[in-house]
C-alpha cells in the first residue's frame, strides 16, 4: 500500500513520465525530488492525499506519506519499517523500476529498527532464494509449454 500513490499517477494523472526520468537521471536526484519538481508532488504525498480522502487511520497513512523520508517526521516505528522494507525490496530489484539507482535509505531509520549488515544481507539472500524457489513452482513443465497448455 505504500506506492499506492504511483497507481494514482499511473492510472489517473496525465502525467510526462519522460519529464521525470529527464529530472531525476539528467540532475541525479532521487525520483521522489524529480516528482515534485515536476508533478509539484512526489508519490508518497499523493498516496496519503488519497488515503486521507479514504477516511483511512493517521496509522495507516503516516507510513505511506514518509516511506522515503522516515527522518521528515516524528519517529514511527512502523514508519521505519516500512522504509526498510521498502529499501531492502529496492535493493533487489523487488517493486521498482530505474529509480532504485537513486534511493538512499535512511541509515538512521535502519539503526532505529536494529537491521545490522549481516541481517540484512541474510534476508537478501533468503527471499531471493524463496523467490527461486517459487518461480519454480509455478512454472509449467517443459513437456505442457510444448503442447500449448
Amino acid at each position: 500500500m505504500h506506492d499506492v500513490g504511483k497507481l494514482v499517477i499511473g492510472n489517473y494523472m496525465d502525467v510526462d513520465f519522460k519529464a521525470i526520468e529527464r529530472e531525476a537521471f539528467g540532475r541525479g536526484v532521487s525520483f521522489e525530488e524529480a516528482e515534485r519538481e515536476v508533478l509539484g508532488a512526489d508519490h508518497a504525498q499523493i498516496g496519503a492525499a488519497v488515503l486521507e480522502k479514504w477516511n483511512l487511520p493517521g496509522q495507516v497513512i503516516q507510513p505511506v506519506r514518509w516511506h522515503h523520508d522516515p527522518d521528515g517526521t516524528a519517529p514511527s516505528r512502523l514508519v521505519d519499517i516500512v522504509h526498510v522494507a521498502d529499501a531492502l525490496c529496492l535493493s533487489m530489484g523487488i517493486g521498482s523500476g530505474r529509480d532504485e539507482l537513486y534511493y538512499r535509505p535512511s541509515e538512521a531509520a535502519i539503526e532505529r529498527c536494529r537491521v545490522s549488515k549481516s541481517a540484512r544481507e541474510a534476508v537478501i539472500s533468503h527471499t531471493l532464494g524463496a523467490m527461486d524457489d517459487f518461480a519454480e513452482l509455478f512454472a509449467l513443465p517443459t513437456t505442457e509449454v510444448h503442447h500449448g497448455l
